[in-house]
């Protein structure tokens, strides 16, 4: 098992599929956070997709509790508006990672 951590200075890219449910989330803010994963990354644009998400999906929770969680998420990562790279110096995109997940969806 290698315990080598996270070059210093690399991102991980948390789309909104990771940030809705909260539990994928926090795993990922968590471990981000103890040196599990390189430092997670987000724009206000992908928690305002996951946002969306969860508002279409879970309406009957009512809009302050699901903007809470999303605050937090904002505070957790800078407000989400750490800058990702754009310029030359991003790595190829076949060292690229993005943090994603397509959990099933229950049917009712």
């Amino acid at each position: 098992m290698s315990t080598s951590r996270p070059t210093v200075g690399a991102l991980v890219l948390l789309d909104a599929n990771t940030l809705y449910p909260i539990r994928l989330c926090d795993f990922f803010l968590t471990a981000g956070t103890v040196g599990l994963i390189a430092k997670p990354v987000l724009s206000e644009e992908i928690l305002a997709e996951a946002q969306r998400n969860v508002t279409a999906d879970r309406a009957d929770l009512g809009e302050d509790r699901i903007k809470r969680p999303f605050d937090a998420v904002r505070t957790a990562t800078s407000g989400g508006d750490d800058p990702i790279p754009s310029d030359t110096s991003t790595p190829p995109s076949s060292t690229r990672r993005t943090a994603t997940s397509s959990p099933p969806f229950a049917t009712h």
